[in-house]
């Protein structure tokens, strides 16, 4: 289970420019990014994904509970 946040906009982290020469990248306005929240089963590779405004508790809690719709006879394994 993890959330990802794809950007919309590329981001420079380093790059192969001969110095001296300029380069510019070329990308779209705005800062937009999703924020996707899933699991996988890796028995199965099902996923669970949620799209969200933004991933908190409550997103979390909402992937943890569609999780549960989807495999409703699991149990707990070594909850106290």
């Amino acid at each position: 289970m993890d959330g990802v946040h794809p950007q919309h906009n590329p981001v420079m982290a380093c790059g192969w420019i001969k110095r001296g020469v300029e380069f510019t990248i070329q990308s779209n306005t705005g800062r937009q990014r999703l924020n996707v929240n899933g699991a996988v089963n890796i028995d199965s590779l099902d996923t669970v994904c949620r799209f969200y405004d933004t991933i908190n508790g409550e997103a979390t809690i909402d992937l943890c509970k569609a999780i549960e719709e989807r495999y409703p006879k699991a149990g707990t394994m070594g909850v106290l």
